[in-house]
C-alpha cells in the first residue's frame, strides 16, 4: 500500500486519480492545493487532512508518493521539490512548460532515485471509467522496483518516453 499526497485539484482528472488510488487499496494521506479553499473542500470530500504548506506535505513520513495535478506552469517547482524530498511522482501531462524545466525535473528525479510516471494522455472518453495500470520503474541504475497498480488500463499505449518512463504494461 502506498500513502499518497494529492497535489492540487486543478486538473480535470484529479478526482478520477483520487478515486483510483482508493479503489486499488492505497491511502490518501493529505491534500495540498495552491487554491486554499479548493484544497480544504477536496480534503473534506476525501476525508483527509489539508495542508497549505507544500514543504510540510513533502516532509511528512506518511507520504510515499505524490500525484501532481497542478497547472503546468507549476509542475517544475512542485515536482523538483517532491523529488528532492524523495517522494515518488505521478503527474498529469504536459510534463513542463519548457524543455529546460522538463530537464530540471528529470535531473531531480534521477539524482534522488525516485519513481516517476507521467500520464499517457488517454482521454476518459476512450476508456470510461478510466482504467489505467501505472507501472512505476526506478532509473536503470537501481534494483528492480515493485509495481503498484493504481488503476487498470484497457487500451494499448502508443507513446514512448525516456528510459525511466516505462509506464504502461
Amino acid at each position: 500500500m502506498l500513502n499518497i499526497a494529492m497535489l492540487s485539484k486543478w486538473h480535470v482528472h484529479a478526482g478520477d486519480y483520487a478515486n483510483q488510488v482508493r479503489k486499488n487499496g492505497h491511502n490518501i494521506s493529505v491534500v495540498w492545493d495552491e487554491d486554499e479553499q479548493r484544497g480544504k473542500d477536496w480534503a473534506a470530500e476525501l476525508g483527509c487532512e489539508y495542508e497549505k504548506d507544500l514543504a510540510k506535505v513533502l516532509a511528512r513520513s506518511d507520504v510515499d508518493a505524490v500525484i501532481v495535478d497542478t497547472e503546468t506552469s507549476k509542475h517544475r517547482d512542485v515536482m523538483v521539490a517532491a523529488a528532492n524530498a524523495k517522494k515518488h511522482i505521478f503527474t498529469e501531462k504536459t510534463l513542463a512548460a519548457t524543455k529546460k524545466e522538463a530537464l530540471e525535473i528529470e535531473e531531480a528525479v534521477m539524482k534522488n532515485n525516485v519513481i516517476f510516471t507521467i500520464s499517457d494522455g488517454c482521454p476518459p472518453t476512450v476508456v470510461s471509467p478510466m482504467r489505467i495500470r501505472i507501472q512505476l520503474r526506478f532509473p536503470v541504475s537501481s534494483p528492480l522496483p515493485k509495481t503498484y497498480v493504481i488503476s487498470k488500463r484497457t487500451t494499448p499505449n502508443k507513446y514512448k518516453y525516456r528510459q525511466y518512463f516505462v509506464i504502461w504494461s
